[in-house]
């Protein structure tokens, strides 16, 4: 599987680059889409813990969930910065996204 949120500030000392590159001002095209997409995606793992948004460190309040469609694999923290940051997630997941959606309503 895929592992999205490869980041350094979400999992520091992996060596992974920085999410801020990735952040966008405004929303973009196809945003709700990928937006519902990972929040529906196959639950996992529903740990009790929560997580801290790395740029106010302040208590998100939201269940620390893993989640999956299969091909790719992430947790509840994805969507959360995709809705409060605009993060733009890999290409080839946007379009898979993208191309379900246009699939599903076919």
């Amino acid at each position: 599987m895929i592992i999205l949120g490869k980041y350094d500030e979400l999992t520091p000392g992996m060596g992974f680059p920085s999410i801020i590159p990735h952040l966008n001002k405004e929303p973009y095209e196809g945003k709700e889409t990928i937006l519902n997409y990972l929040n529906n995606g196959r639950v996992h793992i529903v740990t009790a813990s929560r997580f801290i948004d790395v740029f106010t460190n302040k208590r998100v309040n939201r269940e620390l969930v893993h989640m999956n469609d299969g091909e790719y694999f992430w947790t509840s923290k994805i969507p959360y910065y995709v809705e409060k940051y605009n993060l733009r997630l890999p290409e080839d997941f946007e379009k898979h996204v993208l191309e379900q959606e246009k699939k599903r309503n076919r």
